[in-house]
């Protein structure tokens, strides 16, 4: 299989293209050719050398976590899905060693979704990592239909789907959005919009005084630490930047509010539900360029680039 391959860390130059072996799906496991695979975050830090699993690392690495594709073949145990089948998965690279920027992938087949026709595969392949990030922070905070929070990125990647997940729930959406920018928030699921030249905890409060109930923090940082105080006392905090990656701050025991991390955790029950709403229609990525897998490295560029916040797909012809 043609594959985009690194032998070591370095800037997207070190992404090449070059046959691999096949891979061989094992007990329960599905190989999958993939029609689509999208480029996330993560992607850069790995490849740059600075997000790194506890797993042992192995070069040539393929990178890649999101794909969308037909069922080539299945090994033992697997009876949910048969070759043809079309699919959407994540694959946990680069714990797993199993990216998808390439033709084939063997995964679990409990990181594996049935697509609906009605679904294209590069709209499918935009959405398992960050609507799954997306869902698991909005399903931490654990809070009520007619609840306020606030997004702190409503139009990144994962912030985006955020909004169009707390909608669906319920849940009011209050988010700092530049006035340009505020019709595709609103669009996204933000129902009011605070300047965002000023804090965003005194921006929150001169709408919301006593402060929100719960918020979602994708950024950290400086930011982290205004909207985390934009939250009542008691209130609901979840950020999915790892806790090292955030400086120290306002998370003082006596606001009783306890930080929640989310890191992206597999679920074939989250993704199937983000396939769900994507097949009614009422959950959709925003992507803002498809790319040949050739042209993966160029991706790479495009995503390090300052002020990105749709998603980049590779198509494999």
């Amino acid at each position: 299989m043609k594959a985009i391959v690194l032998d070591h860390y370095g800037t997207p130059d070190v992404l090449y293209l070059t046959e691999m072996p096949d891979p061989v799906p094992g007990t329960n496991e599905v190989l999958v050719r993939v029609y689509a695979s999208s480029v996330n975050p993560v992607d850069i830090g790995v490849r740059q050398g600075r997000v790194l699993s506890s797993e042992p690392h192995h070069f040539p690495m393929i990178l890649g976590w999101d794909a969308a594709g037909i069922v080539e073949d299945v090994g033992d145990g697997v009876t949910d899905f048969v070759g043809g089948d079309r699919v959407v998965l994540i694959s946990e690279q680069p714990s797993s060693g199993r990216g998808t920027h390439a033709e084939l992938v063997a995964v679990p087949s409990t990181q594996i979704v049935k697509l609906p026709e009605t679904i294209n595969f590069v709209t499918a392949a935009a959405i398992p990592l960050a609507g799954i990030t997306a869902l698991q922070a909005v399903k931490a905070l654990s809070l009520s239909p007619g609840q306020l929070i606030v997004i702190n990125n409503p139009l990144g990647a994962v912030g985006g789907f955020a909004s169009q997940i707390a909608r669906q729930l319920g849940l009011k959406v209050i988010s700092p959005i530049s006035p340009h920018l505020a019709e595709e928030a609103r669009i996204q699921g933000v129902e009011w919009a605070v300047p965002v030249d000023q804090s965003l905890n005194n921006a929150v409060r001169e709408v919301v005084p006593e402060g929100v109930d719960g918020a979602i923090d994708l950024v950290g940082a400086d930011i982290a630490h205004q909207t985390f105080s934009a939250v009542k006392n008691g209130g609901a905090y979840t950020t999915v930047l790892p806790e090292w990656w955030k400086p120290g701050g306002p998370y003082t025991e006596d606001r009783a509010i306890k930080p929640i991390v989310v890191e992206n955790k597999p679920n074939q029950a989250d993704l199937s539900k983000l396939v769900e709403w994507l097949n009614l229609g009422v959950l959709s990525p925003r992507i803002e360029q498809t790319f040949s897998l050739a042209q993966t490295a160029e991706a790479h560029r495009l995503h390090e680039k300052p002020g990105l916040t749709r998603k980049l797909i590779i198509e494999n012809a």
